[in-house]
């Protein structure tokens, strides 16, 4: 609850601040600082010192947890994400979390500030430090969400991964039941990640190696991410935010999540608009048969007159809505319904609120060509549920906004302060009084300065 809370007052800071102090070059403007290659090699480096605490915490939580169902043994250690984690060292960790997602964030700030001007130089440290993260990335010991789990179950169902059987899997695999029962929960993914993962996943004969083939798959999706959010040409400053992101690293690398592919089809959709606006349309389709709310991630992004915008939005959500029926059947509507009733109980009167927020903010932006700074931070309330991983949903309003930089600065304390397995109710309660008591002093600074004005104009009469 606190987490809506948190978003619906950051909307209304938003209003009163002013959008044009948080775009582009506005982002962190009362420093510039001046590195050369060293102190750039020494920023980048302590970015990657931070990932690396970061993957250790989660470890230790995942080992303290306790690394063993019954008699087996989980190739990868998981914290739970259902409940949070139950370690006795839970308080000690979020605190430290909180810092780290401080630091990673300064850091970010930093990096982009002092790469405004970087050269060919700055462009090879950024890309060794990726490098180096995504490495670290792939070998991350342990997990906070079991979501590869159940990848590598539905790999293994294949087409009844919509209505999975009352039969558990067979040795090592017997793992992926004790996360997720017998028999597994249904799939809510749409049928072309269905049959794009048990393409993918389909030679890996043991558990763990289907885990790095989803981590590599990972990878794979952050570089072409990455190559089309530059050839919109947004300078290397901004792009080392996407590139060094620890938390984006750690979520669609080491947890695996698959939401970077319905991402990466969208900004793909947004390179083919080059050829023309209706070139978007069948990668909108696409990204909508990865997972249905990304067709609203994937409109907002469209080229062209008002007419033709609103014609390719229309054909495209009609598509993709006939599409999910015809090669998902009843049994993946059965699914969505299955899921959407499961989360019934978080989906509440401020997940609703901030919903109609992301489309009304959609449509705006598709309508009148008007963009919110705060509302890609609000995009995971496209799901029935929200979760650290779903903020990358905002990225391509972010992208198309103008408000890249604030979105992937705050990234790493989003992604803290919304994931469930830390203590962190106490600190969005105190995120949320922060924000608005800066809108409460922006109204009385408001009020303070019409007074003001008012007095001499009065006293100039």
């Amino acid at each position: 609850m606190l987490c809506y809370l948190l978003l619906l007052t950051g909307l209304c800071w938003e209003r009163l601040r002013g959008k044009s102090r948080l775009r582009d070059s506005a982002v962190t403007p009362w420093f510039r600082p001046c590195l050369g290659v060293p102190g750039l090699s020494t920023l980048v480096a302590g970015l990657i010192v931070l990932f690396l605490l970061q993957l250790m915490i989660v470890a230790f939580l995942a080992q303290d947890d306790s690394v063993t169902r019954g008699a087996i043994r989980f190739p990868l250690n998981i914290v739970d994400d259902r409940i949070g984690t139950q370690s006795s060292h839970r308080g000690a960790a979020t605190a430290m979390m909180l810092v780290l997602a401080l630091l990673q964030t300064v850091g970010l700030a930093t990096l982009s500030r002092a790469l405004v001007d970087g050269g060919r130089a700055a462009r090879w440290i950024v890309a060794a430090g990726a490098v180096t993260m995504y490495g670290m990335a792939l070998l991350a010991p342990a997990l906070t969400s079991a979501d590869m789990y159940s990848y590598s179950g539905y790999s293994l169902l294949g087409g009844r991964a919509y209505a999975p059987p009352a039969v558990p899997f067979p040795s090592q695999f017997a793992s992926i039941n004790l996360w997720w029962h017998t028999p597994m929960e249904p799939a809510p993914y749409g049928p072309l990640w269905i049959h794009y993962n048990r393409i993918l996943l389909a030679l890996a004969p043991t558990l763990f190696l289907k885990f790095a083939i989803l981590r590599c798959a990972g990878v794979v999706w952050l570089l072409v991410v990455l190559r089309c959010v530059a050839l919109q040409r947004v300078p290397l400053h901004i792009l080392s935010l996407l590139a060094l992101n620890p938390a984006i690293a750690f979520q669609f690398i080491s947890n695996g999540h698959n939401d970077v592919v319905g991402v990466g089809i969208a900004l793909l959709g947004l390179t083919a608009a080059r050829l023309g606006p209706w070139f978007q349309a069948p990668f909108v389709v696409a990204a909508g048969l990865i997972k249905l709310p990304f067709v609203a991630v994937a409109v907002v992004m469209l080229r062209g007159s008002l007419r033709t915008r609103l014609t390719v939005a229309g054909v495209s959500t009609f598509a993709t809505i006939a599409a999910s029926l015809l090669f998902g059947g009843p049994s993946y509507v059965d699914s969505l319904m299955h899921h959407a009733h499961t989360h019934a109980l978080m989906f509440g009167v401020a997940h609703s609120v901030l919903l109609l927020y992301v489309l009304g903010a959609i449509a705006v932006a598709l309508i009148l060509n008007r963009w919110s700074v705060v509302a890609p931070l609000c995009f995971p309330s496209l799901a029935a549920a929200m979760f650290p991983w779903y903020i990358l949903w905002g990225l391509p309003y972010a992208l198309a906004g103008r408000s890249l930089p604030f979105f992937l600065i705050a990234l790493p304390l989003a992604s803290f302060l919304f994931d469930p397995i830390y203590e962190t109710l106490w600190l969005l309660l105190a995120a949320t009084l922060a924000v608005s008591a800066s809108s409460v002093w922006e109204i009385l600074n408001k009020r303070r300065r019409a007074t003001s004005l008012g007095a001499e104009a009065f006293h100039g009469a």
